[in-house]
Order: structure tokens, then C-alpha cells, then sequence
């Protein structure tokens, strides 16, 4: 039997432990939301969509335009560290898991 991939871990532990029940989010609502959108496309496409460079594409998806999202998450630094923040996160938990 051929083990899984690392990805096919990382997306079913994604969708165990933060798609269903959100745990361990401290992030204020609109980022939260932010967030589980981005993984939801990690889950339909891959690790790729986790690429910093990805962000202004994904921001454009969910809130239509940049200045939307900005207004929705405020400065895009802001934006763009907790992304950064946020992959940490995610990595450092799927590690110990």
C-alpha cells in the first residue's frame, strides 16, 4: 500500500481540525473567514495556493476587488502578515500532529 502524500495529510488535517470546527483561530472574524477560504482552495488545488505570491489572486476571489478586501481586513501589510502568520501556524501544527 502506497503511503499518502504529505499534501493529502496536510489538506485532511485541515479539514478535520479547521474547516469543521475552527480551533485554535485568534484571528478577528473577516480575517477568520479570510483564512478558511484560503484553505478551502488549498484543498481544491494544492500547496501552491499557499504561496505568498497567490495572495492578491486570492484576495480578488473572495472580495471582488483589493480595495474591498482592505477595507474588509484592513491595511495590506496587515493582510500580508497574517497570511505569512498564519502558514506558520498551520505548518507548525501540522507538524506536531
Amino acid at each position: 500500500m502506497k503511503e499518502p502524500e504529505v499534501e493529502e495529510i496536510v489538506r485532511e488535517y485541515i479539514e478535520e481540525n479547521y474547516l469543521s470546527k475552527n480551533n485554535g483561530w485568534k484571528y478577528p472574524y473577516n480575517q477568520k473567514k479570510f483564512m478558511e477560504f484560503v484553505l478551502t482552495k488549498y484543498i481544491e488545488t494544492g500547496i501552491e495556493e499557499l504561496d505568498q505570491e497567490k495572495l492578491s489572486k486570492l484576495l480578488t476571489l473572495k472580495y471582488g476587488a483589493l480595495r474591498d478586501a482592505k477595507e474588509k481586513l484592513r491595511s495590506a501589510d496587515s493582510i500580508r502578515s497574517k497570511f505569512i502568520e498564519f502558514q506558520k501556524f498551520l505548518y507548525d501544527e501540522v507538524s506536531l500532529a
